[in-house]
């Protein structure tokens, strides 16, 4: 499961069980600079990156004197259970780990978390690839949107302020291929990248090489996997950035029976026969696990996919990566994606030293640990200098070019302010109803007909 969607499941009911640790405060008036000298501590859950926290640690080191010690606990149950307690404790580190948006915000208003807006200043902002940073705030809309969950109400937050400083950056939207797979089936990569038939060509080619391993793979058990990372993408290429947030609005528009809205799902249901066998049955980190096994020969998640496959041991040399690519006819031709925070660098309300803590959130997140960090774990630098180094790395350079155009046309996978408010049930459904398309059981026209039912009734039900 990706770093966001668990931390979401796994706080549930934290803020109303650490509301006595206080209200998040500033680091402001408290503390001495990293430049004093002494030590750190930053917790962390990814297995995959304390190399890589580790690394900008020591360049942090040799710049100010001031020791930052990595400490993991994994999995990540057992991560949110020991900030939970030691919350209570007392006995919280200076820095941890969290996810950059609605994880960041639920430990602020569990009074863990720092405000950390004063600080975030425009000069690290800027320093972050475009709109990171915004994406990373506290919007009025998310405090609304939580009222309905008392247990996680944002109420006490204040909008437009900051919980944490974000340090990894990355998209969804990622297609994942086994280069000797593909090599043995005579893909062309620069082709399967450059547009959808292209890409289902691909797949066919190796589906056809072996029906058994040579296909297409994603964690399915969860069904926004399929309709999150490939058919929001795809539809926003192919019906246009205004129209694709209209058909998601109140408005409807175009109707997901039109024309258009139906061969979006066509689009999909291209891909029919040729995912790998057993996909309904993957959750996400199993899915992962069997492309690499060599299970199948392409996979869908995001950029944060790549260093969990290396760590099951896969080599960088047999990998390629490119955004899922646009279809042609459609109103945007050449796939784009909006970087979005992923992770973020947590000043704690206990840190010994809050000033110390957060130069080392920036040094992280803007200065010369981003590319530190990037360097040794694999994943894309919230930095916008560490990400531009990476353009000519033959493994994540696509997906470089792909984040950096910022033409106004990019896909942003964490944005769904044009649905309905409240609970968010309808992606769920919508999901299950993209699944059933994707399983060979309902038709296009079928399933347009299902979106539209669902959409209807959710706007119905916004007054």
């Amino acid at each position: 499961m990706t770093t966001r969607r668990r931390f979401a499941a796994l706080i549930i009911g934290s803020a109303l069980a650490l509301t006595a640790c206080g209200p998040s405060g500033n680091t402001k008036d408290t503390g001495g600079g990293a430049k004093d000298g002494g030590t750190l501590t930053m917790w962390t859950f990814k297995q995959s990156h304390v190399a890589g926290l580790e690394a900008a640690a020591e360049e942090f080191r040799k710049k100010t004197g001031t020791t930052v010690k990595i400490e993991l606990t994994t999995p990540q149950e057992a991560y949110v259970s020991k900030v939970q307690a030691a919350a209570r404790t007392k006995s919280l580190p200076d820095l941890i780990t969290v996810g950059s948006a609605d994880e960041s915000f639920k430990f602020g208003a569990a009074g863990v978390l720092t405000d950390v807006t004063d600080d975030f200043d425009q000069t690290t902002r800027e320093a972050l690839l475009p709109g990171l940073a915004e994406a990373a705030k506290l919007t009025q809309l998310a405090i609304d949107n939580s009222k309905a969950d008392p247990q996680n109400s944002l109420e006490k937050l204040k909008a437009g302020h900051w919980y944490g400083i974000p340090y990894i950056a990355g998209s969804s939207g990622i297609v994942i291929g086994r280069k000797s797979m593909l090599d043995a089936a005579g893909v062309n990569v620069a082709k399967a990248s450059g547009s959808w038939e292209g890409f289902v060509e691909a797949v066919r080619a190796t589906h056809t090489k072996s029906a058994k391993k040579g296909g297409l793979v994603t964690g399915m058990q969860v069904p926004e996997t399929g309709f999150q990372w490939l058919y929001r993408p795809l539809s926003h290429y192919y019906l246009g950035k205004e129209a694709f947030a209209s058909r998601d609005g109140k408005a409807q528009a175009p109707a997901w029976t039109s024309p258009e809205s139906v061969e979006t799902f066509k689009l999909v249901d291209q891909m029919s026969g040729l995912w790998a066998p057993g996909v309904f049955s993957l959750g996400i980190d199993q899915a992962d696990q069997a492309f690499a096994q060599g299970k199948a020969a392409w996979d869908i998640g995001g950029t944060y996919t790549l260093p969990f496959l290396l760590q099951q041991g896969m080599k960088a040399e047999d990998l390629v990566l490119f955004p899922v690519p646009a279809a042609s006819g459609g109103k945007i031709t050449k796939a784009e994606l909006a970087a979005t925070p992923i992770l973020s660098s947590g000043i704690t309300t206990q840190s010994k030293n809050p000033k110390g803590a957060l130069e080392f959130a920036k040094f992280l997140a803007a200065g010369d640990g981003a590319k530190a960090f990037a360097s040794a774990a694999s994943e894309m630098p919230a930095s916008a200098k560490a990400a531009r180094a990476l353009a000519s790395d033959p493994l994540l350079g696509p997906v470089v070019t792909a984040l950096g155009q910022n033409s106004g046309n990019a896909f942003n996978g964490d944005d769904f302010t044009a649905l309905p408010a409240g609970p968010v049930q309808v992606k769920h459904e919508s999901a299950v109803a993209l699944a059933r398309l994707i399983a060979g059981d309902s038709t296009p026209k079928q399933v347009a007909k299902r979106f539209a039912d669902l959409y209807g009734q959710a706007w119905s039900r916004v007054r």
